[in-house]
């Protein structure tokens, strides 16, 4: 009688484990369950020569629009050999804001290719080359390129520094954090640097800079307002001296519960297979 039992409770726990598992992957097949991909909201190549300011993204643009200028106007804000340029107080912005179809994404995922390795430096903590935020345009004769930055900038000393935006005059020293030294200057040629911002709670996360992670502390900064603008900025002590910039990607990052729910959805396939091979 014991044996019968244990045997009746063995087949009804089976059930229960068919049922559970088949109901998560028939949930993970539904579209209102799936991960979502990665989708690329902003890219440019900058390919070809000529105007970088009014140019339109060439790759992805789907909230529209065209690179603003940010900064001094009086430094170089061009294309040439398929990479963008950016003079010694240069910077370009293009909006991300929601527009027609188009949903602006609340975490974020920026990364690009940089190379400052011709600019100069001096005491100024927004030296020398930036990629990440603006809040709006800003230009004139006195505004320096990373007045309205918030992001990651690398300094000639191999400093690896998150500025906040400031807006505590002209010219401004934006507050700087620095969050990691590569021991000296970088080496010449494009570096690929990528992080993650969440707009809902500001803060910044995933921070590579050539495969290196770089740890971030908990902010709050990057707020929708703060990052209306996706840009990039140069900075240098000598206006003979250029900054470039290359393949600038923005994309989604797919939210932390759709990928718990991916996990689970993988878990219940997995028992689904093994109780149908026992059975």
């Amino acid at each position: 009688m014991r044996t019968h039992i244990m045997f009746q409770d063995t087949q009804i726990m089976k059930r229960l484990v068919q049922a559970f598992a088949t109901t998560l992957v028939c949930l993970w097949g539904t579209n209102s369950y799936a991960v979502p991909l990665p989708v690329i909201v902003l890219q440019d190549a900058f390919t070809g020569d000529g105007a970088l300011v009014g140019r339109t993204p060439d790759t992805v643009n789907l909230p529209g629009g065209t690179w603003q200028r940010q900064g001094n106007p009086g430094w170089t804000t061009d294309r040439s050999g398929g990479q963008a340029r950016l003079g010694a107080d240069a910077g370009v912005g293009v909006s991300i804001a929601s527009a027609g179809s188009y949903t602006k994404p609340t975490v974020m995922r920026l990364e690009g290719d940089i190379d400052y390795t011709t600019a100069t430096d001096d005491a100024f903590p927004l030296r020398n080359i930036g990629l990440g935020f603006f809040p709006s345009p800003l230009s004139g004769g006195v505004v320096l390129a990373g007045h309205n930055f918030t992001g990651i900038n690398l300094d000639k000393a191999g400093n690896v520094n998150l500025l906040q935006v400031s807006n505590d005059g002209n010219p401004a020293y934006p507050t700087a954090i620095t969050l990691g030294n590569f021991g000296g200057a970088f080496t010449t040629g494009l570096h690929h640097m990528s992080y993650d911002v969440d707009t809902t709670t500001g803060n910044i996360s995933n921070l590579i800079i050539d495969s290196t992670p770089i740890s971030t502390p908990t902010v709050s900064i990057f707020t929708d307002a703060a990052t209306a603008f996706v840009g990039m900025y140069g900075s240098s002590a000598s206006g003979a001296t250029l900054n470039l910039f290359d393949n600038v990607t923005l994309s989604t990052v797919p939210e932390p519960s759709a990928m718990v729910l991916a996990g689970i959805a993988v878990l219940g396939l997995g028992l689904l297979n093994r109780t149908r091979r026992k059975t």
